[in-house]
């Protein structure tokens, strides 16, 4: 008996239109593919960036506490502390604080949106130098009252060359330390300024922050903190 080879109607591959599709099917596949791993890179820079102002802002405020339940509500010489003005626009006799506002993107109707208003503020004498016994531990006359420091601080949002807000912790209205970038607003308030809704002898500090992913998305982070002041003693 003749063996014949192969059924003449089996194929030993695929057709061009069977070829066509798979390649189609495959190119779906790698697209959406594409797609999701763009969407997933662009929300981890979104997470990114919304962290990084998350931990700005609340080291920003530690910083600010730590300086302020050390101040006080006072009057020295005459002059009351804490000084609260707006935008930059120091008065007499804290004309030496007063600089340019800071440039703001937000608009009306954004909830970072309005005024900036800063502080000037005193501390306590601290003689004992850093690293030695009694530093940090505020200096007292011989009638047990705390001795206060000549030198003048204050927190101020400044703009800077790069276009990107910093606040600033200042002494005498000078030697900046920046505190935190991408600040878009900070506003401090005493008892009058927030409409006598915090406690007498305490400051309320607001932060705003923003900053663009980079997708251009604006991303934003507030704190708000209500500490209280020394009574002058």
């Amino acid at each position: 008996m003749k063996r014949t080879g192969s059924n003449p109607g089996e194929r030993a591959g695929f057709s061009m239109l069977e070829m066509m599709i798979s390649v189609a099917v495959l190119s779906l596949l790698l697209g959406s593919l594409s797609m999701a791993l763009k969407h997933s890179r662009g929300l981890a820079a979104t997470s990114t960036v919304h962290s990084q102002l998350q931990v700005s802002a609340e080291r920003a405020m530690r910083r600010i506490v730590a300086d302020l339940s050390r101040s006080g509500d006072i009057d020295l010489g005459g002059v009351h502390f804490p000084y609260l003005f707006d935008d930059g626009a120091a008065q007499a006799p804290f004309v030496a604080h007063a600089h340019a506002p800071a440039a703001h993107e937000a608009v009306v109707g954004d909830p970072d949106f309005g005024a900036t208003r800063e502080l000037v503020f005193a501390l306590p004498q601290e003689a004992d130098p850093p690293g030695t016994f009694g530093h940090d531990v505020p200096d007292i006359d011989a009638g047990a009252n705390l001795i206060w420091a000549a030198d003048e601080f204050s927190y101020v949002l400044i703009t800077g060359v790069d276009g990107i807000n910093y606040l600033q912790r200042r002494t005498n209205a000078g030697s900046p330390a920046v505190i935190a970038s991408n600040v878009e607003r900070a506003v401090f308030d005493d008892t009058a300024s927030s409409g006598f809704v915090i406690p007498v002898d305490s400051v309320r500090v607001r932060l705003f922050f923003r900053k663009r992913d980079p997708s251009g998305t604006v991303q934003r982070y507030s704190l708000e903190q209500v500490i209280k002041l020394r009574n002058g003693i």
